[in-house]
């Protein structure tokens, strides 16, 4: 799985002496405590959360727009009927050469989200995220992802028009890439304590005030507010509730909850991966409609896939072998162009699909001795 890096000391909202919360956040899921430290005050946000008990057949709750499996089938059946349709239009309009450019990129591009999947199943594991807000997330992960994706496609054409030898850097990090996969999978098992270290994790933990209460689907405390006048609370809090006071006639600012924090989280590991995922479809071909459209086709089967996959992913043992020998095959081709050696689309069609099929197919006929 392609690396990302909580207990840091950053500081942790605690509702203000002697607040009640609101009528509003008076249901079973709301203020719910993750941990206890023993004198019943909420226990920091950190790697020895206890997990809420949410009752997720509540329909209050939101698990009733919570996919059941069947309906995850269908609708990823629908988007992958809607790519496959998407590409044999490609082909009536421009042609089998750019069908196969898409194609062979929606296979790339498809491969990597479900290796991001695996990163999105130990940050919702190690947040302790409740089920029903796993979709939350994920929905509001695919907006930011596509607009973050679009800016990055858009601004990686105009910079490979105007410096053609970028193509050489972005061969640089897809080889790199491949080399940490391969060389480095042993150390995958320890991934998720390493999240307690994680640079992401840490880095947002800094950016506001967080509290150590999942409140439903709050983005934001019903009850806790913003201390500008507290030194251990983030300095971008405490400007954020100085700059907005007037605005807000003198209304407090309210801290936020873990479901913002873990939303962060995904967002800024996606454009993490994305250094890596969309240099590979450039690779592949530098039409700007043909990379964002396997971009788009490829993650909008990221919920369903979540919903199917999840809990067998880190069974999938040879599918990062199968992913990280196609990004080295994808640097190399780039290096061979650039120097004018010509791949065919449909050579590298052929050899994308076929590295996936076997590292999926192998992962499922290879079974440890424990299982």
């Amino acid at each position: 799985m392609r690396s990302m890096d909580d207990n840091d000391g950053s500081p942790v909202a605690e509702p203000p002496s002697g607040s009640k919360p609101s009528p509003s956040s008076s249901s079973s899921h709301d203020a719910a405590p993750l941990g206890n430290n023993g004198n019943g005050s909420a226990a920091p946000l950190n790697s020895t959360w206890a997990p809420t008990t949410f009752d997720e057949t509540d329909e209050t709750s939101g698990s009733n727009v919570l996919l059941s499996r069947q309906n995850a089938t269908k609708e990823l059946i629908a988007y992958v009927l809607a790519a496959v349709i998407f590409g044999v239009g490609v082909a009536v309009v421009s042609g089998g050469d750019a069908s196969q450019e898409y194609f062979a990129g929606y296979l790339l591009e498809q491969s990597l989200s479900v290796d991001n999947l695996l990163v999105f199943v130990l940050i919702f594991r190690y947040f302790k995220l409740p089920m029903f807000l796993q979709k939350r997330v994920l929905n509001y992960g695919l907006w930011g992802a596509a607009i973050a994706r679009l800016v990055m496609i858009v601004a990686g054409v105009e910079a490979i028009e105007a410096f053609e030898p970028l193509l050489l850097v972005f061969a640089a990090i897809l080889l790199y890439s491949s080399y940490k996969i391969l060389a480095e999978q042993e150390e995958e098992a320890e991934e998720e304590d390493g999240l307690q270290n994680n640079e992401i994790v840490r880095f947002c933990r800094k950016l506001y005030l967080f509290t150590p209460t999942y409140e439903g689907e709050r983005f934001f405390s019903s009850t806790t507010v913003v201390d500008p006048a507290n030194s251990s609370t983030p300095w971008t809090a405490r400007a954020l509730s100085n700059i907005l006071g007037p605005a807000r006639s003198g209304e407090p600012l309210f801290a936020a909850t873990p479901l913002l924090l873990v939303l962060l989280v995904v967002e800024l590991s996606d454009i993490v991966f994305a250094v890596d995922s969309i240099p590979a479809v450039f690779g592949i071909t530098r039409d700007p409609i043909i990379v964002y459209s396997s971009n788009m086709f490829a993650i909008c089967c990221l919920r369903s896939l979540f919903q199917l996959v999840s809990e067998g992913l880190e069974e999938m043992k040879y599918l990062q072998t199968s992913i990280g020998s196609v990004l080295g095959f994808v640097g190399l081709k780039m290096v061979a162009e650039y120097f004018g050696a010509e791949v065919e689309t449909s050579t590298s069609l052929a050899i994308i699909g076929g590295t996936l099929t076997v590292g999926v197919v192998a992962s499922y006929l290879v079974k440890d001795d424990d299982n």
